[in-house]
């Protein structure tokens, strides 16, 4: 597994851009994806109107998945963060992983 944060924005794709990013995790890689109405300067300063996870091995993989999953909302015309399931759930237990293994103490 590499360092590092991976980030893109995508679109538009009917009227939506996709700004995502991944972060690597013990387990692999996180990537969330923001949905905005707009096109976003960065993925930092985005605006979201929804925003999807989803998790791989692979930093691109899960980036084209929460990508994925999020154009699939947009499609079907959610505009509310996604409900608790099995892939959002495990996602956050990612992410936690990750982040008490990078927390630096506080001095």
């Amino acid at each position: 597994m590499s360092d590092g944060m991976h980030e893109r924005i995508t679109g538009p794709i009917e009227g939506h851009w996709f700004a995502s990013y991944a972060l690597p995790t013990p387990e692999g890689w996180i990537a969330y994806t923001k949905v905005s109405d707009h096109a976003p300067s960065d993925v930092w300063s985005c605006t979201a109107i929804d925003k999807v996870c989803a998790d791989s091995f692979e930093p691109g993989a899960a980036l084209d998945l929460a990508e994925a999953r999020a154009i699939e909302r947009s499609a079907a015309g959610a505009a509310n963060p996604p409900a608790a399931s099995a892939w959002s759930e495990r996602a956050a237990r990612m992410a936690m992983c990750w982040l008490q293994a990078n927390r630096t103490p506080a001095s």
